[in-house]
């Protein structure tokens, strides 16, 4: 078991479901008009899967500036999520 959590297999298994998890949504969503449309969820799988590539990169024991990247880019997507979803209360009239 610990050989198996070691490995970067296993974050590669977990990536593709998540893609697989990504299609199947937005099939449902074009197809039957059934879930949230894409644009409510594709940055949060998007910056799921980029921090399972961060953590696979490390657990292959790749260069440095290939994990940072990764990190780098899912907290730009995650930034931009937020940004995409803040509210700003209405005003009320005087």
């Amino acid at each position: 078991m610990e050989v198996l959590l070691r490995s970067p297999h296993l974050i590669d298994a977990i990536a593709l479901m998540t893609l697989l998890e990504a299609v199947v949504l937005y099939a449902l969503h074009r197809l039957r008009g059934l879930g949230p449309p894409p644009h409510e969820w594709l940055p949060n799988i998007v910056s799921g899967v980029l921090l399972m590539l961060s953590l696979r990169s490390v657990l292959a024991q790749s260069a440095w500036w290939w994990i940072a990247g990764f990190l780098l880019a899912a907290g730009v997507v995650h930034w931009m999520d937020l940004i995409s979803r803040w509210r700003v209360p209405p005003t009320r009239p005087r």
